[in-house]
């Protein structure tokens, strides 16, 4: 199958992403086991950008992928010495109301130079969200999140964590106001970097923010303010990424 995605931007839509699915397998409860995406950057599919090849290990009895790895190269077949990177993405879900709503209790992405060997001899970077508070409808309100990288006696270690609280959600499950403490960690040392204040004020279709407002303070008591961002966002991926981005700075939290 082909896929033609477009955004609504400025009073009209624009083209967003273009894909071939192909290859295509299930399993007896027609859940998809295997897939094989092409991406490209125009309508037309003449400028390829890269394939994937997406396997789904398994599900949980709401149709949830617990366990996936996301094979992606630079070139339309699949050759080794092309492969951008290996993602191996392990969901667990702990609570049944967010089961529902397909939000994990904790989300876990590792990142590998390796389709063959993955463990950490060939890890890039690994990724862990976990959400400890969810509202009566399954929406995540408390969460964190943490980096991992091998340092250079190549162990794992963690070099980034936030904590991040959301509220404000609308009925399609968008949340509108997002705070988040950024810290670098060294060792057992965890230095605040910054506070910010989400404000999101228009979502696409897909719940991509197209239209946030974005308050910096050096800390969570506000007793800096650093800036203002107000950021407009359009052309989403399937991946949720922005391909143009408006950013404009203040210097004054009132604009």
């Amino acid at each position: 199958q082909t896929v033609l995605r477009e955004s609504y931007s400025s009073g009209a839509f624009a083209f967003s992403e273009a894909q071939s699915i192909s290859a295509n397998k299930y399993d007896i409860h027609d859940r998809l086991t295997y897939s094989e995406v092409k991406n490209y950057s125009n309508a037309s599919r003449t400028a390829f950008t890269d394939l994937q090849i997406v396997n789904y290990s398994s599900y949980d009895s709401f149709g949830n992928v617990l366990s996936q790895t996301i094979d992606t190269y630079s070139s339309a077949t699949v050759i080794s010495g092309n492969l951008i990177d290996s993602k191996v993405i392990v969901n667990t879900y702990a609570n049944a109301l967010a089961a529902r709503r397909g939000n994990a209790s904790t989300s876990t992405v590792s990142r590998y130079t390796s389709t063959a060997t993955r463990d950490n001899t060939t890890l890039i970077d690994r990724s862990v969200t976990d959400t400890t508070s969810f509202d009566t409808l399954g929406n995540a309100l408390v969460q964190t999140q943490d980096k991992y990288v091998l340092d250079s006696t190549s162990a794992v270690v963690k070099v980034t964590h936030r904590d991040i609280t959301n509220s404000s959600y609308d009925t399609r499950g968008d949340a509108g106001v997002q705070k988040i403490s950024t810290y670098l960690v060294d060792g057992a040392t965890s230095t605040l970097v910054n506070y910010q204040e989400f404000t999101n004020r228009s979502f696409d279709v897909g719940h991509n923010v197209v239209n946030q407002m974005v308050l910096t303070y050096t800390d969570s008591a506000k007793a800096t303010f650093l800036d203002c961002q107000e950021i407009r966002s359009s052309s989403f991926t399937s991946s949720g990424v922005a391909q143009s981005q408006v950013v404009v700075t203040y210097s004054d939290a009132q604009k």
